[in-house]
C-alpha cells in the first residue's frame, strides 16, 4: 500500500486547523496525535456543547471536523 503524504493546501491557516469531537479521551488523544504529526493543528472537545463554543470563538472556520457517533448531547442534524 502506497502511503501519500497530505498535498499543499490552498489556505493553510484555514485548512489545517482540524475539530476533534469525541467522547473516549483515548481516540480524542490518538486521533489529535496523529493529525498533529501530519502538521494539522487540532482542537479536541467532547460534546456538541463544547464544539458549537469552539466554532463561535474561533474567527477563521474549521478546515475539517472528526465526529464521533453518536453524541450524548444532541443531534448536528436535527
Amino acid at each position: 500500500m502506497r502511503r501519500t503524504q497530505p498535498g499543499p493546501l490552498s489556505t493553510p491557516e484555514l485548512s489545517s486547523r482540524v475539530l476533534i469531537i469525541e467522547r473516549d479521551e483515548t481516540v480524542l488523544a490518538a486521533l489529535a496525535i496523529l493529525l498533529r504529526k501530519r502538521s494539522y493543528r487540532p482542537q479536541v472537545v467532547s460534546t456538541l456543547a463544547e464544539a458549537a463554543s469552539a466554532m463561535a470563538q474561533e474567527s477563521t472556520p474549521f478546515g475539517g471536523m472528526i465526529a464521533g457517533l453518536p453524541f450524548e448531547d444532541g443531534d448536528f442534524f436535527a
